[in-house]
């Protein structure tokens, strides 16, 4: 498998280089853009959707720009729908500025106009790439786009129409990854519905006769979350839009609760239903004025440790930080709170949205301390690491 990836990276290279010159990421790198962006358009892609990209390459059949939109039209669209969008989508990532698509007559002929596309501008949300002055001023959000609503951090959104779609955006992508999650199957030797496959490849044994079949059914939800919330000022704006977010995914959990702390630590709620834009906003009023004290993390985190780690947290929980480290007390107690939730925890993941200002190495006196005590490290300060955030939660 790895030989067939190799080998089709090789030839992607060869094929693509004359047409794709402005792109400065190697095939593999920029295919795993690609697949981003097309399921950030709904467009769901997965792992062996693109190990056929790579095989169809490795036989040599993507040598040129069209063979390459076939090749990846017909490994990665598996509906109508997807395969009525999927030319737009390719042209908007892959198009160099300014050129042509070589597509764009057999485009209005074999696939009718589609609710906000052409007349109308449709608009793509795009991982990385460049798009042509015509689709701006089409109105398409389409991969070069990406860099001014999907790459921008959270915090330097001045402009209340920019910040708008971000909130939204934030929302579909909770919702579209609450649906997947609700969709994941696994099999069982009992359920309604009979995996094929796998009891075709179970038939073997007895010489191709059905005499034990295998079906179909809904994974197990997720256990437990529990959401520490940094609500400090420095953490604001980055705070309204996770909690926008990660309340949609605490659906997916049979149980979920929340706390919030600058100064002090509330409840915030138990479950999801009773977790609304009020319930954050009601906690701003409540702490504001521990805002001129300083963040207290440490202090938050030993209250929780010791009113509701026993109740809240077993070995199946995932709890989830968020908050940039930076306390009034010293680093290393930090550590020592954080340390005594990941003994208990199943998974800790701290969400830290000024990560994305680091460059990998940089010191961070902060959060050095506290890291090795974490399972997971992720940002959150732009639509892309939120993606990132979702497979950590939900996987």
């Amino acid at each position: 498998m790895m030989r067939n990836i190799r080998s089709g990276n090789q030839i992607l290279e060869n094929g693509l280089s004359y047409w794709s010159s402005e792109s400065l990421l190697p095939p593999l790198a920029r295919m795993a853009e690609f697949s981003g962006f097309l399921r950030a358009n709904d467009i769901p892609v997965d792992t062996g959707s693109l190990l056929d990209v790579y095989r169809v390459a490795a036989a040599g059949l993507l040598r040129t720009r069209h063979e390459f939109k076939t090749g990846c039209r017909l490994c990665l669209c598996s509906n109508k729908q997807q395969w009525q969008r999927f030319d737009r989508l390719f042209d908007a990532f892959w198009q160099p500025e300014g050129e042509l698509s070589d597509d764009t007559v057999s485009d209005s002929v074999d696939s009718p106009e589609l609710p906000g596309t052409s007349s109308s501008g449709q608009r793509l949300i795009g991982m990385a790439g460049t798009s042509g002055s015509a689709e701006q001023d089409e109105e398409y959000l389409g991969a070069g786009d990406f860099k001014a609503l999907s790459l921008a951090d959270f915090r330097f959104v001045f402009d209340r129409a920019e910040m708008q779609r971000i909130e939204q955006r934030v929302e579909e992508l909770a919702r579209r990854a609450k649906r997947r999650t609700a969709r994941r199957m696994r099999t069982a030797s009992r359920g309604s519905e009979v995996d094929l496959r796998r009891s075709i490849r179970c038939s073997l044994r007895y010489q191709g006769f059905p005499v034990e079949l295998r079906y179909r059914v809904p994974k197990r939800r997720l256990h437990r979350l529990v959401l520490l919330l940094d609500i400090s000022q420095s953490m604001d704006v980055y705070a309204r839009l996770f909690l926008r977010f990660v309340r949609i995914l605490m659906t997916v959990f049979d149980r979920s609760e929340a706390f919030a702390f600058n100064t002090e630590l509330i409840e915030l709620g138990r479950g999801h239903r009773r977790l609304r834009e009020s319930d954050f906003e009601n906690a701003l009023n409540l702490m504001s004025k521990g805002w001129l004290g300083g963040t207290k993390i440490a202090e938050s985190l030993d209250a929780f440790n010791e009113k509701h780690l026993k109740r809240s947290v077993d070995s199946r929980t995932t709890v989830v930080v968020f908050s940039d480290g930076c306390d009034t007390a010293r680093p290393e107690r930090l550590a020592e709170s954080v340390e005594i939730i990941q003994r208990s925890a199943g998974k800790l993941v701290w969400v830290n949205p000024l990560l994305g200002r680091y460059a990998v190495g940089q010191e961070n006196r902060w959060m050095d301390p506290v890291v090795p005590f974490v399972d997971r490290y992720v940002s959150a300060h732009n639509l892309e690491s939120l993606l990132v955030l979702e497979r950590e939660l939900l996987n």
